[in-house]
């Protein structure tokens, strides 16, 4: 499975940037509950996401870590 496949647009139709996406799947993630961060890097990771995409992503919407 692919970032893509989980994120694949907006409502829009547009495609939206990959840390938008990794910002997506992590708060999806933390949504079912508190998870570690080994956890919500490697499930990332998993689906395509780079380190530095995975470390910029909760800066979005305000969080550092730890998940």
């Amino acid at each position: 499975m692919t970032a893509d496949e989980i994120l694949p647009s907006d409502s829009a139709g547009k495609k939206i940037s990959k840390t938008d996406q990794c910002a997506e799947l992590i708060e999806r993630l933390l949504s079912e509950g508190p998870r570690s961060t080994k956890d919500v890097v490697s499930t990332c990771e998993a689906v395509g996401f780079k380190m530095t995409t995975i470390k910029a992503a909760p800066k979005i919407w305000g969080s550092c870590g730890p998940w």
